[in-house]
């Protein structure tokens, strides 16, 4: 009698939550009433989460006769020289040989025509009717620019003007830190980019000249406060004249040369001699967007003995 006594106070005490999980209080009907755990659709994003920056940019250097007009002439026609920045510091660049100017949404005729005709990688080239290769013919229209530059916060970039330095040609009148160029083969001029400023649709670029010569090996250097070993040959900074663009998206901004009767830094950048021709570089470079990049919180790093 004891056992079927425990049996029947069993049953009991579990029939009581049994009625509450599946009673409906409000009409008196029995349904079924299951606890459930909501899943989110996608995984939401950490606010937390560190973000940077990144600069896009398309980039396209034109190497034309240094008589012909179009570069010379005609593609400066359009530009806005005198509102890209201060008289005094235009004025210093063009002393240097550097000219600097800056261009709309829609580039003009003489420069667009001058950046068709530079050399392009193999698949970004064009047919007839702005159609890639490969591609349909409603697709999206290929960029005119040559390559792509893309500049990440805290970041920098460089690009190459000329990629031959005559170092015979530098007189005695050159700046004294040209004058060890004079007995070299090996020069190079850049145009170190960083971005210095940032917002919505727009960036502030500052552009240094820079002579890279000599061997290329691992050489002592201070950069963001950090020491480095970076592999690289030796840099000549021309502070004098670097200078600062803003451009919104899709403006772009032309540095070419300044000629001049005199002998200036501006030739070594923007012309390249031999005994029988001369051409003339320009640079042509167009802000593309910036990019907000969600990033992590940490960085797990494993490692093992070996």
């Amino acid at each position: 009698m004891s056992f079927q006594r425990l049996t029947i106070l069993t049953l009991l005490v579990t029939a009581v939550p049994g009625c509450a999980l599946f009673r409906d209080d409000s009409s008196g009907e029995l349904s079924l009433k299951l606890p459930f755990r909501r899943f989110a659709a996608e995984p939401e994003i950490d606010a937390n989460a560190p973000t940077r920056k990144v600069v896009h940019l398309d980039a396209s250097v034109v190497v034309q006769p240094a008589a012909d007009q179009t570069i010379r002439e005609l593609a400066w026609e359009e530009l806005d020289e005198s509102g890209l920045m201060d008289p005094r510091d235009r004025q210093r660049l063009n002393e240097a040989g550097f000219r600097v100017g800056a261009s709309g949404m829609t580039l003009p005729w003489a420069v667009a025509s001058l950046v068709d005709h530079a050399p392009v990688p193999q698949q970004q080239r064009r047919t007839t009717g702005d159609v890639l290769i490969g591609r349909k013919p409603d697709a999206k229209p290929a960029s005119r620019f040559g390559s792509p530059v893309a500049i990440p916060e805290g970041s920098d970039s460089v690009i190459l003007l000329n990629s031959s330095v005559p170092g015979a040609a530098i007189p005695d009148t050159a700046p004294s830190e040209l004058q060890q160029l004079r007995q070299i083969q090996d020069g190079r001029c850049l145009l170190h980019v960083e971005v210095a400023s940032f917002g919505e649709g727009w960036v502030v670029l500052k552009f240094q000249p820079q002579i890279h010569f000599g061997s290329s090996t691992n050489r002592y250097s201070i950069e963001q406060g950090r020491e480095q070993m970076a592999v690289r040959q030796n840099v000549i900074p021309l502070y004098e004249q670097q200078f600062e663009v803003k451009l919104h998206t899709n403006e772009a901004v032309v540095v070419g040369y300044r000629e001049s009767a005199d002998w200036t830094i501006g030739k070594l950048f923007f012309r390249s001699e031999t005994l029988t021709s001369a051409q003339e570089h320009l640079l042509v470079l167009r802000l593309a967007g910036v990019e907000e990049v969600v990033g992590q919180k940490e960085l797990n790093v494993q490692y093992s003995k070996y």
